[in-house]
């Protein structure tokens, strides 16, 4: 990647509930020159907060979205997520990011309608440079 161009994205969110992966995407998000911007939210029901109480510039391009959290794991996230104004969802672009290789996770995500892709963990910058070549 060429970082000495202007970032893909505007504005990452990373839902992650553990600290050390959260900073590990965020290095690799920067590093990538994937993102201006990265949010970073620990569980679910604080990524829909941080989402109800945006607006629509506030709003990030794209999730990178963990499976397995306390109190609301990913699925249930995207069960909400749906329910969220089409200006949200069409305009961001929501990756499962997470360390399940359980195949009916992989099935669920691959057939939501919201996920672009399942990938696993950790993200890196071959991974990155798949996500911002829109593969």
């Amino acid at each position: 990647m060429d970082t000495a161009q202007a970032p893909k994205y505007k504005r990452v969110m990373i839902v992650d509930d553990n600290k050390i992966d959260r900073y590990v995407i965020e290095m690799v998000v920067k590093k990538g020159n994937f993102s201006k911007d990265v949010v970073q939210t620990e569980s679910g029901i604080e990524a829909l907060n941080f989402l109800e109480s945006h607006d629509e510039a506030g709003w990030p391009d794209v999730i990178l979205l963990d499976i397995n959290m306390p109190g609301m794991n990913g699925f249930e996230f995207m069960d909400k997520y749906a329910t969220f104004p089409e200006a949200l969802t069409s305009g961001c672009a929501v990756y499962m990011l997470t360390t399940s290789i359980h195949p009916l996770d992989i099935d669920k995500a691959i057939n939501n309608k919201y996920i672009i892709k399942f990938i696993n963990k950790p993200l890196n910058m071959a991974r990155l440079k798949e996500l911002n070549e829109g593969e």
